[in-house]
């Protein structure tokens, strides 16, 4: 989907997360993607190779790093937005209205699903 920025969906998402706020820890940002930190390490490591993030140590906890984006990073991460919608629009307008709406209440039903307490 991002490919046009030249990135995967999980570094976009990355970027996109890390345009929310000033700093984010590791740790939070592996949490908001559903992924390991091996996995998100790697990821960094991307993103810090094209210069679109910095990695800096936290200073109440050494051990800790704290993310942010460079102003390279913030200029892409304001064009995802756009590409999604675009993205999404070439994919809904092959559909008919019909699976349309089949797709926005079954789309429904799973948020109730997630949003739903258990007991």
């Amino acid at each position: 989907m991002l490919t046009s920025l030249g990135m995967p969906f999980s570094q976009g998402s990355a970027l996109a997360h890390l345009a929310r706020g000033d700093t984010v820890s590791c740790q939070a940002l592996a949490g908001w993607l559903g992924c390991g930190t091996s996995r998100l390490s790697r990821l960094v490591q991307d993103l810090e190779s094209r210069a679109l993030v910095v990695r800096t140590r936290n200073g109440g906890d050494r051990r800790g790093l704290e993310l942010s984006l460079t102003p390279a990073g913030l200029a892409v991460a304001e064009r995802i937005p756009a590409v999604l919608a675009q993205a999404e629009h070439a994919v809904l307008d092959r559909l008919s209205a019909q699976e349309r709406a089949f797709l926005k209440q079954f789309l429904y039903r799973i948020i109730g699903e997630i949003d739903r307490k258990p007991g």
